[in-house]
Formats: C-alpha cells, sequence, structure tokens
C-alpha cells in the first residue's frame, strides 16, 4: 500500500496534494475492505466522499460517512476491526478508538509513521487520520443505489443517489 501511495504522489505536487491523494487512497482501500467484509448490505455510503468517488465530482472530503439501512446483524466494533484488519494485511499501521454510545457511530482512523514513510513529515509520530461515521438513524426516504469503481482498487458500493445525498 505504501509503495501505491508514493506511486500516485510526483514530485512537482505540492504537499497538500499529496497529503489528500494519500488519504483518498486510503479512503478507498477502507470502501474496498467494507465491500469484502458485506457491510454494504447493512448501510449506504454518504456524504462528501461519496460526491466525489462515486460521482466524479470536484469535491474533497476528508472523512466517510454512511448511513445505516438495514440494521440486521450491523456491528461497529465488528466493522472497526474488520477495516484493521484489513490495513494490517497491506502493511498499514492503523489505531483506532471507536465510539458508538451515540447515534452516530465514529471512529479516528489514524496512521502511524505514513506521513513519515511517504516524505511528508519528518517526524515519526506524526499521524494521517480519517474519520469514519456511520449514522444509526438516518432520515427516511433516501434511495439507495449500487455501483461497481475501479479506482486503485476494484469494488462496489451501495449509495445514495444525487437527490438523496443533496437533500442530507
Amino acid at each position: 500500500m505504501i509503495e501505491l501511495i508514493k506511486q500516485r504522489l510526483t514530485k512537482e505536487m505540492p504537499d497538500e496534494e499529496k497529503l489528500n491523494r494519500a488519504r483518498e487512497l486510503i479512503q478507498l482501500l477502507c470502501l474496498k475492505i467494507l465491500d469484502e467484509k458485506k457491510f454494504f448490505e447493512s448501510f449506504a455510503f454518504t456524504g462528501g466522499t461519496t460526491l466525489r468517488v462515486v460521482f466524479a465530482m470536484r469535491r474533497f472530503s476528508e472523512d466517510i460517512d454512511f448511513s445505516l439501512v438495514k440494521k440486521g446483524d450491523y456491528s461497529f466494533q465488528r466493522m472497526n476491526d474488520d477495516l484493521l484488519k484489513g490495513f494490517q494485511a497491506v502493511g498499514l499501521k492503523a489505531e483506532s478508538k471507536p465510539k458508538a454510545e451515540k447515534t452516530v457511530h465514529s471512529a479516528m482512523l489514524k496512521f502511524p509513521g505514513l506521513l513519515k514513510e511517504i516524505g511528508l513529515s519528518p517526524l515519526e509520530g506524526q499521524k494521517l487520520s480519517i474519520k469514519l461515521e456511520v449514522d444509526t438513524n438516518p432520515p427516511q426516504g433516501g434511495h439507495v443505489q449500487n455501483r461497481f469503481i475501479q479506482n486503485a482498487y476494484v469494488f462496489n458500493v451501495a449509495h445514495f443517489d444525487l437527490p438523496s445525498l443533496f437533500a442530507t
């Protein structure tokens, strides 16, 4: 994974763009892992990152948002654990402290040492972070679609359609 990130960065890019590209590749990896673990059977991808990844809009978002559409056997802790195992499988050190006490479950995924490894920080302790949220009580009426994505990885996501995204 680190080599993939390095391949996507050029010397001419400003550091902010390099950081955004690294964050985007990790977001795509998150979506791939969630697809492999069948989480899109329970929730829909929503928010600004959906606009960029699914609809190719020029909008960058630092977090990944989901809305629970089928309660079933959803477990935020299991999702968090599966993500950490998935990152480990591709050589990424990751840590997280999931919070599932409120209606919106959240976790800050942190990647220690990654910024140093890709040349964006001289400090080993500086961490790249991505916030992940699942709204367990989303507004009614959102229309869910499925889309096959091929961008660094190949995966399928359940997501809200454009009118539903703009309504939220």
